[in-house]
């Protein structure tokens, strides 16, 4: 706020130029002069009191000083003033609503564009502004021909790359806040705001969220552009939140709305847009927590926008925003009225689009699309017969240039789908394949995600029309996108959340990879580029950078420099004030990330491409199958509408069609739960493990103690399975896994092929530390009486018998993490919580989880490939279970986060796991891996003996004298009379005071089949 003397100043100021004006004759050559100094006077109080007299006062000034003042050709000057006028129409017309204004801003901005000369400075800004204004009027209008303008002036005014490279130059050169750093910020952030609505590049998102974020810690309270420059990063704030998940954003979104909405007056025609916008956050909020209140809110907030909209074209939008949640409403209540609502926003918003206007296709695809949701809940064929015709008629309005053409093909195609779903009509089914392919082939404009999202409804059409070929076409199309669209600079949790919304997809390009005939490995390339991608990316910066440099040393010092600048934290939710605070810039910081992350790309490619090395993973199309079975066969079991095991062998690869299982039936036993009972494990050697080993030559239990080692990849649900230990377990059987090879399991053959390239390196840690965190008493977990024990035997057969000495340290995350970067084996005894939305949340419990876990999100920061420590031993539960089935492909769990920190071996478990169960697990996996002498295949051998010997014990236990292992009257003594002894949280509320334990809830008979032996599994090289 301008303080009392100044504005008096100000004011002092105005009077005096007012008086020098009126005393200037009119054709007095200083009067141009005195007119324009005036008018900067206004200006300036405008500025502060945002009061529309004072806009109306300086165009006035200032067109009478362009009046008098002789024109000349090419005079910057005079471009200058008259893009000035033109800038405030633009202002009136955003407060006013009247086209008068607009249209003169446009013809002034023209005058101004031709009024200017070759190569002078402003000349950017007066095509921004005609650009604009051009833009409103299409908006407003609906005349393409003003669209086509904008968008070749928009590319034909500075190139976007070097306006931003130079304006970069100057927000790092200027001083912050001052004048210059402030007009080049406000410019750069035009130009990022600009590409990414042309691009949708990540990296111009993130850049442009952190440009507005300064513009707007930079802007007074009541400056005039305060609102608008809110709305905007509320709207690119919602853009990150319906990207990537993250609530945060969401309810930054809402709370930036809110306030541009509070600081407008209410009688302001953008008041409504703000509303709108508002309206619209709430709603995207509901669309994740499926919360009432959120969408009643929106409800609300729409309804208000409605009410106090004077602009045409707002209105018309805000309908369809209402119309979209009363829709949403219908869905869950299945109330009429809901449906009425959504029906008459829909038509209303038609009727307010002239016939020729560019939004009237979107708004007959909406009315079409909520026909069709009805159609779904009723069956009228009324319905869908409306749907039909819209639809005919958007598609007649929609050139192959329109921004929507994807939209309403997409649209189109869902409608024919839903159709045949219930008619089974191949009519129906190839009309949806004809527009899911005009949707795909034909709109380079759409994002990689959109891209993908049309490919897979696509393929999905094709496999049910069982037209191979071209499924085969679209898939070796679409997979290579995949990587594509996870550039190294996101956050874990953001590629967790891009990666999801297409899981399952690479198996399908698998399966008609094998439907169409072409050679196996084909299928598991797709495979392999299409799923764990993360973990790829993550695991190339992981590579140990002596080996590098060994190789290359300028290329170790160059890839050393830029993972650093790329995994150097950018300072979390603080704000850029914080940041600029503590050193450099959060801004310049993101730049050299964003600059890191383009350069390390390039930087591994052209590696690859001199050396054959595995120190980076290879890439899928370079898949070796003598190098990936060095220490035995891989399995890669894929689950899509076909079933196939892929069968890597010395020999070569080869398929073993699964006919007897399905996708369905396995998602079915999935949901079911209970995946440690015996009928569970029969089901799974009858259909899956049984015909795999029979094919590898795997018939008899080996001879002399010469265990073949099998590495497991299973895709989709079948992830949750224990394929290691399928089998018919009676005493005399020996069709078993466990009876005839031991198993490892993979996320994928690059992590293989991955491990192998480090399998005989001896480990440069110099560490001989046992890191052991025994829970036995955790705050708000029920209590675990053996894993103080469990500590104990570590202690006695294997610390006491080797040179490795035992590390307790304290029982929190800070502790834990600093020494896991010098330990040899970690040793957790203890909780496991999984967490169902968001795998990166999954924990250990230690003393302080309530206010910080130990997550995988933490363990996937930390990089101990330098020093790789041995083995983590994760006794707890559910440290390989994933819930979610959109984060099956990604394989994001406890065991592969330790793995990808750089543990060479992981043991954990698939589900709950017994207390006094871990104890003998433990002890005979540490005796094996002691006597086997610390070797990578001591770990797995000791894990495989221990599962065994419990097996054996379970089959030699009378069923009616307690197979199912109960408790002891130790552990009895330290649980209560319902507690369950298991390692296990429920994931449900993880902060709850009396979580539950999930598998215990079952009676005596479903107790007894319960095989407690079964979810402890080995991964590693």
């Amino acid at each position: 706020m301008v303080r009392g003397t100044e504005t008096e100043n100000l004011e002092m100021a105005i009077q005096a130029a007012r008086i020098a004006v009126n005393k200037t004759p009119k054709r007095h050559t200083d009067r141009a002069q005195r007119l324009t100094e005036l008018g900067i006077l206004l200006a300036n109080r405008y500025s502060t009191t945002n009061a529309m007299p004072d806009l109306e006062e300086v165009i006035q000034v200032k067109s009478q000083s362009i009046d008098i003042t002789p024109k000349a050709l090419h005079d910057p000057e005079r471009a200058k003033a008259l893009n000035n006028i033109s800038y405030g129409l633009l202002q009136k017309y955003k407060s006013t609503n009247v086209l008068t204004d607009l249209e003169e801003a446009i013809n002034l901005g023209r005058e101004a564009t031709d009024a200017t000369p070759n190569g002078y400075l402003n000349w950017e800004i007066i095509l921004e502004r005609l650009g604009i204004g051009l833009y409103q009027r299409y908006l407003r209008v609906g005349t393409m021909a003003d669209l086509e303008e904008a968008i070749r002036l928009a590319r034909n005014k500075w190139d976007l790359d070097n306006g931003i490279n130079s304006f970069q130059e100057v927000v790092d050169a200027a001083p912050r806040h001052g004048l210059i750093w402030v007009c080049a910020l406000r410019r750069l952030c035009y130009l990022y705001d600009e590409r990414f609505c042309f691009t949708g590049d990540l990296g111009d998102l993130k850049m442009v969220l952190q440009l507005y974020q300064d513009l707007v810690d930079g802007t007074p309270k009541n400056h005039p552009d305060r609102a608008a420059r809110l709305e905007r990063l509320g709207s690119l704030k919602k853009v990150r939140f319906v990207t990537f998940g993250n609530m945060a954003d969401i309810e930054t979104a809402i709370q930036l709305f809110q306030e541009a909405a509070d600081i407008t007056h209410r009688n302001s025609p953008i008041r409504a847009d703000y509303l709108k916008s508002l309206g619209a956050a709430h709603h995207a909020k509901y669309d994740t927590t499926r919360n009432l209140v959120d969408l009643e809110v929106a409800f609300q907030v729409y309804r208000d926008a409605v009410d106090t909209c004077l602009d045409d074209r707002l209105l018309t939008a805000t309908l369809g925003c209402l119309g979209q949640a009363y829709l949403e409403k219908y869905e869950i209540m299945e109330a009429k009225t809901d449906f009425e609502g959504a029906v008459q926003s829909f038509e209303n918003a038609l009727d307010s689009e002239s016939q020729d206007s560019p939004g009237r296709t979107m708004r007959l695809a909406d009315l079409a699309l909520c026909y069709m949701k009805g159609y779904i809940k009723v069956g009228t064929a009324t319905y869908v017969n409306m749907a039909a015709r819209l639809l005919q008629d958007a598609v007649n309005a929609t050139p192959a240039d329109h921004p929507g053409h994807s939209s309403i093909f997409s649209v189109l195609a869902y409608c024919y789908e839903v159709k045949y779903n219930r008619t089974k009509s191949n009519s129906d089914l190839e009309a949806a394949i004809a527009s899911y392919s005009e949707a795909f082939w034909d709109s380079p404009g759409d994002t990689i995600g959109q891209s993908l999202e049309v490919a897979k409804r696509l393929v999905s059409t094709l496999i049910l029309s069982k037209n191979w070929h071209e499924a085969w076409c679209i898939v070796c199309e679409a997979i290579p996108m995949i990587r594509g669209m996870t550039p190294r600079f996101l956050e874990n949790s953001e590629r967790q959340a891009l990666l999801s919304q297409h899981s399952g997809f690479a198996s399908d390009a698998a399966a008609a990879t094998l439907s169409v005939g072409r050679e196996p490995i084909e299928a598991i390339q797709h495979l392999e580029e299409g799923r764990v991608v993360a973990a790829v990316g993550m695991n190339e910066l992981r590579i140990s950078v002596s080996r590098l440099s060994h190789f290359r040393p300028e290329v170790g010092k160059k890839f050393l420099s830029l993972r650093d600048q790329l995994e150097t934290p950018l300072g979390g939710s603080m704000t850029s004030t914080e940041l600029y605070e503590e050193g450099e810039s959060a801004l310049r910081k993101l730049t050299r990330h964003l600059d890191a992350s383009r350069k390390l790309d390039s930087l591994i490619s052209d590696f690859r491409a001199r050396t054959r090395s595995l120190i980076f993973p290879v890439a899928p199309d370079e898949i070796d199958s003598s190098r990936a079975t060095t220490g035995g066969p891989i399995v890669v079991i894929n689950v899509s509408y076909r079933c196939d095991a892929f069968l890597f062998v010395e020999e070569g690869l080869r398929v073993l069609p699964l006919p007897t299982i399905s996708r369905e039936g396995i998602e079915k036993r999935a949901r079911e739960g209970n995946f440690g009972r015996r009928s569970v494990l029969e089901w799974l050697w009858e259909n899956i493990t049984g015909p795999i080993l029979d094919a590898l030559g795997f018939t008899e239990p080996p001879l002399h103690d010469r265990w073949p080692h099998v590495w497991w990849i299973p895709t989709g649900p079948l992830s949750r399975f224990p394929l290691h230990a399928a089998g018919r377990h009676t005493k005399k059987s020996n069709e078993t896994v466990i009876d005839r090879v031991m198993s490892s399991y993979s996320p994928s053959i690059r992590s293989v092929l991955q491990g192998y390239g480090l399998r005989h390196q001896e480990s440069t840690s110099a560490s001989k530390q046992v890191l052991i965190v025994a829970m036995e008493d955790t705050p708000g977990s029920k209590s675990l009486p053996f894993a103080t024990e469990e500590a104990a035997v570590i202690r006695e057969v294997f610390c006491k018998s080797t040179s490795f000495e035992l590390i307790e340290p304290d029982r929190r995350k800070e502790d834990v993490l600093l020494h896991l970067r010098d330990c040899y084996i970690f040793h957790f005894a203890g909780h496991g919580y999984t967490d169902v939305k968001d795998p990166s949340q999954s924990h250990l419990r230690l003393e302080n989880w309530k206010d910080n876990p130990l997550r995988v999100a933490d363990l996937l920061e930390i990089n101990l490939c330098e020093r790789p420590p041995f083995l983590a031993y994760l006794s707890a539960c559910g440290t390989g279970r994933i819930e979610g089935k959109e984060y099956l492909d990604e394989s994001i769990h406890l065991i592969t986060a330790c793995q990808l920190a750089g543990f060479r071996h992981v043991i954990g478990t698939l589900w709950e796991v017994r207390d006094e169960i871990c104890v003998d697990i433990t002890r005979i996996t540490y005796e094996g891996i002691r006597d086997g002498g610390m070797t990578d295949e001591s770990v797995c051998r000791g894990l495989h003996n221990a599962t065994r010997q419990l097996r054996d014990r379970w089959l030699s236990t009378p069923v009616d004298t307690g197979r199912a292992s109960r408790l002891s009257s130790k552990e009895n003594r330290f649980l209560g009379e319902h507690d369950s002894g298991d390692r296990s949280v429920s994931y449900s509320d993880p902060r709850d005071d009396r979580l539950s334990r999930d598998i215990i809830a079952c009676d005596e008979e479903e107790e007894a089949e319960l095989l407690h032996w079964v979810p402890y599994v080995h991964f590693g090289v």
